[in-house]
Parts: structure tokens; C-alpha cells; sequence
């Protein structure tokens, strides 16, 4: 079993947008020798998962995802499992809908995180 630290991971990407947390996961990763998408992909959902739970930030469904609103408001597995299936099956750096380590984020990615500040209130990047 691998022992993801996703406080590490926070601490590289809070305050940033939502690809920082990717690109954060994905290093800590690499350097303890995992270069898998898809294991890469879950983690990343699981980090999302705990920065949530622990109430240090919140997801929103970007306006252009037919039924923002609902996914807003549905429950946690639900966003998540949406947000795992949104992102693309395989990596092609030519097609920006594939391109994870750029436009995709941009793109095709259906949510924003919002960082809690120290006010209460959340910070959208």
C-alpha cells in the first residue's frame, strides 16, 4: 500500500488553481517511482477528496458542464466519480482535449477549486 501525503501535497498547490494539485500529486509520485496515469488520475481525485472532507476547500462545477447546478449541489461521491470520468483516456499533447499537462485544465476540466481563507470565506483561482 502507498502512503500518499497529501498535507505535502496541499502545501505545494494551495492558493493555486486546480491543475497545481495535479502537478504536485504527479511529482510526488514520480519520485517514489509511480509514473501511472490512471493510478495518477484516482490519487488525484482522493487528494481533491481529502482537501474537501477536511473543509480546507470546496469544488465548483464550471458554467459550461450541462447541469452545473445539480452537480453543485449532489453528493460528494457523485462529483468526484464525475470529475475522474472527465478526464481524457489518453494523453496527446497535439489535441488540447487530451493535453493534461496544459489546455486540458483549461478546457476540459469541469471544476474550480475554491482555497478556504482565513476570513471563511473561498478563494476561487
Amino acid at each position: 500500500m502507498i502512503n500518499i501525503n497529501y498535507k505535502e501535497v496541499i502545501m505545494d498547490s494551495k492558493f493555486k488553481n486546480i491543475n497545481s494539485i495535479y502537478f504536485s500529486l504527479e511529482t510526488h509520485l514520480i519520485e517514489i517511482g509511480i509514473r501511472d496515469y490512471d493510478f495518477t488520475k484516482r490519487e488525484f481525485v482522493e487528494c481533491v477528496k481529502y482537501i474537501i472532507n477536511s473543509k480546507q476547500g470546496v469544488i465548483k462545477f464550471r458554467e459550461w458542464v450541462e447541469n452545473y447546478e445539480l452537480l453543485d449541489k449532489s453528493n460528494l461521491d457523485l462529483q468526484l466519480d464525475y470529475i475522474y470520468k472527465s478526464f481524457p483516456k489518453e494523453y496527446d499533447e497535439n489535441i488540447p482535449e487530451k493535453d493534461i499537462d496544459n489546455l486540458w485544465w483549461y478546457i476540459g476540466c469541469p471544476v474550480d477549486i475554491g482555497w478556504l481563507q482565513d476570513d471563511g470565506t473561498y478563494w476561487f483561482c
